[in-house]
């Protein structure tokens, strides 16, 4: 609780104050209500004439009139002097998180298998931007928004799981199509300071490259969590066995980390492999939680605790005498 910091958040309403003291007074003289027995009976007289009950009421009646109106217009003023407590979060960046869903993110290089852990680091990501604008997008040959760009992270968190390689129309691993798709919603949004992740394994092209150099261009920035091992695994089908090349051998699904680095640089962004830990996540995501070694500025707030309401307490039960017939006027 630090005094010195006491201020108004409205002074405005001070200004106020000196007419309402002047018709108060005016009231209290009976200037604004002429044939006054105040006015008409000599000062000296009035003891005798009136009751020493009507004047005693009448100095009461008007020092608690002039306590309520200043109450009021302090509390309308609203005094303060107590910062509340903000998350220090840096959130200004709006993020599309475009997930792959091709066959391949079916293999189990990364246990228990790459789509599943993909969607666990979405549900990390999700936590960690809870105050921030996220959109989530999946992608085969073609993209597919889940999400626009939204503050409610629990509705995106609901629908993760029900993520799967086998509701997608259409095969093949297309990442310009997610890039184009991202781009669009952070374009609809208006958003000013956005960033594009890729949670995939692979499928950089030329047509991706290009997407790429157009969302730099637009101001955003591509990024990419390579889901997968450098070795690879096999495809596993759904009616069993394996994914078979064209000479009948089977296939391996590696993590094509060598191009998604070039695709992230060319993009503006940084690129990551799925960790264990939060490693990978904190060198992705560019709004992070704000050390204490950083400027004080980016923790300072407007955000004030009012104290004006709590003075309705004295107001209030003061308030209700002015209900008395002709206590007033």
């Amino acid at each position: 609780m630090n005094y010195d910091e006491f201020h108004f958040l409205r002074p405005e309403w001070l200004i106020i104050l000196p007419f309402i003291l002047g018709l108060i007074y005016l009231f209290k003289k009976q200037l604004l209500s002429p044939g006054d027995w105040f006015n008409l009976v000599e000062p000296e007289l009035i003891p005798y004439v009136l009751s020493r009950h009507q004047i005693q009421e009448n100095k009461f009646k008007w020092w608690l009139i002039t306590i309520v109106m200043i109450l009021t217009l302090v509390a309308l003023a609203g005094p303060t002097w107590e910062r509340l407590d903000q998350p220090a979060y840096r959130m200004e960046q709006s993020l599309v998180i475009a997930l792959d869903l091709s066959r391949s993110m079916n293999a189990q290089d990364v246990k228990p298998d790459r789509i599943t852990r993909a969607r666990l680091k979405i549900l990390d990501i999700l936590k960690l931007r809870r105050s921030a604008q996220v959109a989530l997008i999946v992608y085969s040959a073609n993209a597919f928004t889940v999400t626009p760009l939204t503050t409610d992270s629990e509705t995106i968190a609901s629908l993760v799981g029900s993520l799967d390689t086998g509701i997608m129309p259409s095969r093949g691993s297309y990442p310009a199509a997610a890039i184009d798709k991202a781009v669009l919603l952070l374009k609809q949004a208006s958003a000013v300071n956005g960033e594009v992740l890729l949670v995939t394994d692979g499928g950089s092209t030329s047509a991706a490259i290009a997407s790429a150099k157009r969302l730099k261009e637009a101001g955003f920035r591509l990024s990419v969590l390579g889901v997968g091992s450098l070795n690879g695994a096999p495809i596993p089908q759904e009616d069993g066995g394996f994914i078979t090349d064209r000479n009948g051998q089977i296939a391996l699904a590696k993590l094509g980390m060598e191009d998604l680095s070039e695709l992230t640089r060319i993009g503006g962004g940084r690129y990551a492999s799925l960790t264990n830990d939060n490693q990978d996540i904190d060198s992705l995501l560019s709004a992070r939680v704000v050390s204490s070694s950083e400027s004080d500025q980016t923790l300072v707030t407007d955000h004030w605790n009012e104290f004006g309401p709590w003075l309705l307490l004295f107001i209030v039960p003061i308030t209700s005498l002015a209900f008395r017939r002709g206590w007033i006027f």
